[in-house]
C-alpha cells in the first residue's frame, strides 16, 4: 500500500513539474522574443500569458501548497518562482510570499528568489526594497529602485546568494542589451 501511495503522489508531482516547467519555457521564449525585437504586440501577448499563467498557479498552489524542491525538483521550484515573479497581480505575490519563505527557510527554495519576490511586492506598492533586485531601465542606463538602509545592502544580499549591485547591474545591461553612450551594445 505504501509503495502504491508513494508511485501515485510521485507522479501527480511529476505532472505538476511537467505542467510547470511547460509554462516556465513559453513565459522565457515570449520574453526573449521581446528582449530581441521590442514589438509592443509581443509585451500584450507576455501580459496575456502571465495572467494564464497566474490562474492556474493560483489553483495549484490553492490545492498543493507551495511547491519546493522536494516534490517538483529544484528547476521545478525555480522554475514556479519564476512565473509567480512575472505575475501582474500584486495581491497574488503577496499570498505566495511567505509560502516562498517558508520554503526557502526549509531548503526547498532559493532564497535569491525569495528576496527577489520581497523585492518585486515592495516595489510594486511603492515601497524601498530590501536586497536591491528591481531595476529600470532609464535613458539608457539601470538604475536601481530606492534601497531600503542601502549602506548595507551588499551584505543582505551575501547571505541570500546574490551577486553584487554592480555585477547585477552589468548581468542587466547584457541581458536586455542597453546600449552604452558609444551605441554600441555593452557585452
Amino acid at each position: 500500500m505504501y509503495h502504491l501511495l508513494t508511485t501515485l503522489l510521485l507522479t501527480n508531482f511529476g505532472a505538476l513539474h511537467d505542467e510547470i516547467m511547460t509554462m516556465h519555457d513559453a513565459d522565457q521564449l515570449l520574453r526573449t522574443e521581446w528582449i530581441q525585437e521590442k514589438k509592443e504586440e509581443i509585451a500584450t501577448e507576455i501580459l496575456v500569458l502571465d495572467i494564464i499563467h497566474q490562474e492556474r498557479l493560483s489553483e495549484i498552489i490553492e490545492k498543493e501548497g507551495w511547491l519546493g524542491a522536494d516534490r517538483i525538483g529544484e528547476e521545478g521550484a525555480h522554475a514556479l518562482w519564476l512565473l509567480v515573479q512575472h505575475s501582474p497581480d500584486v495581491e497574488f505575490q503577496t499570498r505566495c510570499l511567505p509560502l516562498l519563505q517558508q520554503a526557502a527557510e526549509k531548503g526547498q527554495a532559493l532564497l535569491k528568489d525569495y528576496a527577489f519576490l520581497q523585492d518585486r511586492v515592495l516595489v510594486r506598492r511603492g515601497e524601498a526594497q530590501i536586497y536591491g533586485t528591481q531595476t529600470a531601465i532609464v535613458e539608457g542606463r539601470v538604475v536601481f529602485f530606492p534601497i531600503q538602509d542601502e549602506e548595507d545592502v551588499e551584505v543582505r544580499r551575501f547571505e541570500v546568494g546574490l551577486n553584487t549591485l554592480w555585477e547585477q547591474a552589468v548581468e542587466t545591461t547584457k541581458r536586455y542589451q542597453v546600449r552604452t553612450e558609444s551605441g554600441q551594445n555593452s557585452q
